[in-house]
């Protein structure tokens, strides 16, 4: 047995978007239609319908609403990838402990030369970035 919704992924994008086309339109209408037969009291200052700053609000808050989800998205991704470095990072440090004497020390010795220079790269943007807000700011 077809379920409905199944019915809908079958259907070519071309008579979606017809259907769509005629339904919205016909749905504002009777909308419209209901508001205006079953309404107790007419406004005399009331003139027609809202749909059109309705449409375009409704739009701009999807609008919004997607945005600040790639920006989530796009902040999530990078806080996995600090985590991950950070994990890689550890993990090379506790492996250089497996290493020979000889090699031991040299191996741990640039691992923190590595993050200090991770550390002052991070730091380095926060105050550019400080800096730059701060001259916006005072212009």
């Amino acid at each position: 047995m077809v379920k409905p919704l199944e019915l809908l992924y079958e259907l070519p994008l071309p008579i979606i978007l017809t259907i769509l086309i005629v339904l919205f339109p016909l749905g504002a209408y009777v909308g419209y239609w209901c508001g205006d037969h079953f309404a107790k009291k007419k406004l005399e200052s009331f003139e027609g319908s809202n749909f059109v700053p309705t449409t375009i609000l409704g739009l701009l808050a999807l609008l919004l609403g997607f945005t600040f989800s790639m920006a989530v998205t796009r902040f999530d991704h990078r806080k996995q990838l600090v985590v991950e470095e950070a994990n890689a990072f550890g993990t090379a440090f506790l492996r250089a402990e497996t290493l020979p004497e000889s090699h031991r020390q040299r191996v741990k010795e640039n691992l923190k030369r590595y993050g200090d220079a991770r550390l002052e790269i991070h730091r380095r943007v926060q105050t550019d970035e400080k800096e730059h807000e701060l001259m916006r700011t005072v212009s």
